[in-house]
């Protein structure tokens, strides 16, 4: 089987979630309970324990923030509907194997960047990827690689004292792209982009891929993946990783043949990863095309589900070969959610689900934070498989995500949880909630389930990669005769 499994999954949900369950449990030996699904959790023997501790973390992390750590909520602990009290996804754990390596370069096809923000500035400027075919620092071409200082890294730092040319008393990238000794008017790589220093605009077209109109939504994507660990706000969850900013719009809504654009200069600029957090208004053949040209190059496309808590699907992540995230948050006690306690694996309202669903993030900003989250941890995987000697296709790290997550299913009833719990049917309450549906294996509210970095990474490292199959046909956005076979 030469592609991956990847749904048509309100034609054939339950066979192919049995099908991959059953791919997932025999390769990743995880113990099998149904046809349909893994076993839950072992709540009274947890899988973690010393030997998986971190040597350490960033000093900026917050380990009780759900969103990324390992830790367990004891008032959940037994609960196998909660993971058995596990907040999120692992994270912590997967950097004591890996916090990524500068050698990924992740594209963010968003609203640009907000170069001339010095808190942003603080976090990313050296993390931006510098391309040293239009833009070479003093010491080369001596140093080829352009790392003037040996730290293993090419970035703005090997380029010495610069000229703060956009004022935020930072040097960062734009400081070349607006300095005529580095923007010269001449394609010097000869890529057919003329003086792509560090990235591109699709919107203007033009080399500064510059937020504009200060909407900083690219920024927020960029802090989510790749934010440098260095004890200043927040970090990325890929914080060695680098990035390409791509502007293909000045919000997150873009046009479908722009973001086609940006696909494709990513990959010549040689992206590793492309994350996408976009609603496109337009679905041109191209956008397919560009993102079969990633999958075909072992390029992952990390994109959104989109925010209005609808089962409809979202471009451009609703085409074929990408990897389509949605949110789960913390359910808090309240009203219409009646709980005594809290959780962690709640949809989140404003994000989307349905048949395109292939793994939740734990995030609290909607489905954009969630793809910013898991673009960093396709980041960390790719850095992994780079350390341990592993090549990966954009097929076999899709699976690696979907047969590492863990399995949301609030159906199954067990000691612990009754089927279908957390109920907010309310006495004297002006509405009855019903919690949205899922069950063992694959479900159009959650997909596979949670996603776990440290599994992915330990999988990368013990060599247990699944294999490829897909159902290719019919394609997600075919019209089907109304009589016949479907092929």
């Amino acid at each position: 089987m030469t592609k991956f499994l990847e749904a048509r999954r309100a034609r054939s949900g339950l066979i192919f979630a049995t099908l991959a369950f059953g791919l997932s449990s025999m390769i990743l030996g995880r113990p099998v309970a149904t046809a349909s699904g893994p076993a839950p959790l072992d709540c009274a023997h947890w899988r973690y324990g010393a030997s998986d501790e971190p040597a350490s973390l960033p000093a900026e992390f917050d380990r009780n923030d759900y969103r990324r750590t390992s830790l367990r909520d004891p008032a959940l602990a037994d609960s196998p509907h909660n993971l058995c009290g596990q907040k999120g996804s692992a994270v912590d754990l997967a950097w004591g194997l890996t916090e990524g390596s500068p050698a990924v370069d992740i594209a963010i096809l968003d609203s640009g960047i907000r170069w001339r923000s010095a808190d942003y500035m603080s976090d990313l400027a050296d993390k931006v990827h510098i391309n040293i075919g239009e833009a070479q620092p003093p010491c080369h071409p001596v140093v080829a690689d352009g790392d003037c200082n040996g730290d293993g890294v090419f970035n703005i730092e090997d380029f010495g004292p610069i000229p703060d040319l956009n004022g935020n008393g930072i040097a960062d990238p734009e400081d070349l792209i607006l300095n005529p000794a580095y923007s010269n008017g001449v394609d010097n790589d000869h890529n057919g982009y003329v003086d792509d220093i560090a990235g591109w605009d699709f919107l203007s077209g033009d080399n500064d891929p510059l937020d504009t109109v200060d909407y900083g939504h690219g920024s927020g994507e960029a802090d989510d993946s790749v934010a440098n660990a260095n004890g200043h706000r927040d970090v990325g969850t890929c914080p060695k990783c680098q990035f390409t900013p791509v502007r293909v719009g000045d919000s997150f809504i873009a046009d479908g043949q722009r973001f086609a654009a940006g696909v494709l200069f990513a990959l010549d600029s040689g992206a590793r990863v492309i994350q996408e957090a976009l609603g496109a208004i337009t679905n041109p053949s191209a956008a397919q095309k560009a993102i079969d040209a990633a999958y075909a190059r072992d390029v992952v496309v990390v994109g959104s589900m989109a925010d209005e808590a609808s089962k409809h699907p979202n471009l451009p992540a609703a085409l074929e070969h990408t990897l389509a995230v949605n949110s789960v948050t913390t359910r808090k006690a309240g009203l219409l959610q009646n709980g005594a306690t809290e959780g962690y694996l709640a949809l989140n309202g404003c994000t989307n689900y349905g048949g395109r669903t292939l793994v939740s993030v734990p995030s609290s900003s909607c489905s954009s934070e969630a793809t910013g989250i898991m673009s960093g941890v396709v980041g960390l995987v790719e850095s992994a498989a780079d350390s341990y000697g592993v090549h990966l296709t954009a097929n076999e790290v899709m699976q690696i995500v979907r047969a590492t997550a863990d399995d949301i299913d609030f159906s199954t009833p067990n000691e612990h949880d009754p089927a279908n719990d957390f109920g907010t049917s309310s006495p004297g309450a002006l509405v009855d909630t019903v919690r949205y549906p899922s069950r063992p294996g694959w479900d159009a509210t959650f997909g596979y389930g949670r996603i776990n970095a440290y599994e992915m990474i330990k999988a990368i490292r013990d060599h247990r990669v699944p294999p490829e199959a897909m159902i290719d046909s019919p394609d997600w956005f075919a019209v089907e005769p109304i009589t016949g076979a479907v092929p």
